[in-house]
């Protein structure tokens, strides 16, 4: 059984601050798939449409190679992902 986690985090994308939040559904302890959106700023997805970028999770300083698409962004692996969401699982015990 897959479980779905949804997590809102403060990230940079150059030198764009942004909020963008992950759903990340987890099976056998591996996440299978994994989507995102960022919601700021204003003319940010004008901006980055169709491009290849870092997003920099700035609290815990991991990043993440992401396709920008229209309100979404889609991940190219989801290594890091795991590492984030082990951050905060650990965190919360």
């Amino acid at each position: 059984m897959a479980i779905k986690y949804i997590e809102h985090r403060k990230g940079e994308v150059g030198a764009e601050s942004v909020e963008f939040t992950i759903t990340a559904e987890v099976k056998n302890n591996a996440i299978v798939t994994a989507e995102g959106s960022i919601e700021t700023p204003d003319d940010f997805h004008a901006r980055y449409l169709g491009t290849t970028n870092t997003l920099l999770d700035v609290e815990s300083g991991l990043s993440f190679w992401v396709h920008i698409a229209q309100g979404r962004f889609t991940f190219k692996n989801y290594d890091k992902i795991e590492a984030l969401f082990g951050v905060i699982h650990n965190r919360a015990r």
